[in-house]
C-alpha cells in the first residue's frame, strides 16, 4: 500500500506534464489553456484500489473498473475531438437529426449507454429483475452526465464529491485508517492541482467521478436509496436543459462564495 501512496503524486504530475506537452488542453472559464489530465489521476487512483483490495468488494471489482474505464474513454473522446456546440442532450439529438452525422458528444453518450448496459447485464444477468436492471442502468447513465454538467468551474465537482464522501462515511461501516488516508491523499492532490488551475478534470474526469458515484449507489445501497438518487439525477438533467447551473449560482452571494472557496487567487 505504501508504494501505491507514493505513486499518487507521481501519476498526477506526470499526466499533467504529458497532457500539456501533447497540447491536450482546454480553455477554462478565465480563457486560459489548462490540461484536462485529472481524469487520468482519478482513474488510476480507483484502478489501484481495485488491484490492491481483496477480492469480494463489488465496488472495487474488475467489472466495475471496466465500466469506469469505458466511461473515461467516452469523456476523453469528447475532450479531444468535441466542440462547444451543440449544448445539452437535446442539442446533440437535434444536431444529429439535422446533420445526419454523429458528434463527439453523441459518441460519448452512446459509449456511456453501452458501458452502463454491459455492466448491468454483466453483473446481474439477462434473466434478472428487468425493473431493477432498468433502474441500475439509468443511474449508471445519468450519474456521469450530471457530474459533467456541474464541472464548469474549478473544485465545484470536487466539493460535491467531498459532500458525497462525507455522506458515505455516515451510512457505511467505518473503513480502515489506510483507506481513509488514501482518500484524503487523492482529494488533496486534486485540490492542489485544480485549485491552482494547473489541471482540470475535463469531461473524462467528470464522467469518471460520476461513474464512481453510480457504482457505489447501485452496488451498496438499497432500492429506496437508488430511487431517490435516480429522481434527483433525472430532475437535474431536465433542469439543465432549461437553465445554467452556473447562472443560478451567480445569482446567490452565498453560493457564489462557496463556488470560489479554495480556488487560488494567484494569476486570477
Amino acid at each position: 500500500m505504501v508504494l501505491v501512496f507514493l505513486t499518487l503524486p507521481l501519476i498526477a504530475i506526470l499526466s499533467t506534464w504529458a497532457f500539456r506537452d501533447m497540447g491536450w488542453c482546454q480553455t477554462n472559464y478565465q480563457g486560459k489553456m489548462v490540461p484536462y489530465s485529472l481524469g487520468v489521476f482519478v482513474l488510476y487512483s480507483y484502478a489501484a484500489l481495485c488491484a490492491y483490495l481483496p477480492m469480494g468488494s463489488v465496488v472495487f471489482a474488475y467489472g466495475a473498473l471496466v465500466y469506469v474505464c469505458f466511461v473515461w474513454i467516452a469523456g476523453y473522446i469528447d475532450d479531444r475531438f468535441g466542440t462547444h456546440d451543440p449544448k445539452g442532450l437535446l442539442g446533440h439529438i437535434h444536431h444529429v437529426r439535422r446533420s445526419q452525422r454523429l458528434t463527439a458528444g453523441s459518441i460519448k453518450a452512446l459509449l456511456v449507454v453501452f458501458a452502463a448496459v454491459a455492466y448491468t447485464f454483466g453483473t446481474r444477468g439477462l434473466h434478472g429483475n428487468w425493473w431493477m436492471n432498468g433502474l441500475v442502468g439509468l443511474i449508471l447513465i445519468l450519474s456521469p452526465h450530471v457530474a459533467n454538467l456541474f464541472d464548469t468551474r474549478p473544485l465545484r465537482l470536487w466539493k460535491l464529491a467531498i459532500v458525497a464522501m462525507a455522506g458515505f462515511l455516515m451510512i457505511e461501516p467505518l473503513p480502515s485508517f489506510a483507506f481513509l488516508l488514501y482518500l484524503v491523499s487523492v482529494f488533496y492532490i486534486m485540490y492542489v492541482l485544480e485549485g491552482e488551475r494547473r489541471a482540470m478534470l475535463g469531461d473524462n474526469g467528470a464522467l469518471c467521478m460520476g461513474a464512481l458515484l453510480a457504482v457505489w449507489v447501485v452496488e451498496r445501497q438499497p432500492t429506496g436509496f437508488q430511487l431517490g438518487v435516480f429522481a434527483i439525477l433525472s430532475l437535474l438533467t431536465l433542469l439543465a436543459e432549461r437553465l445554467s447551473f452556473s447562472g443560478v449560482i451567480e445569482r446567490f452571494s452565498f453560493l457564489r462564495w462557496l463556488d470560489t472557496l479554495g480556488i487560488s487567487k494567484r494569476n486570477a
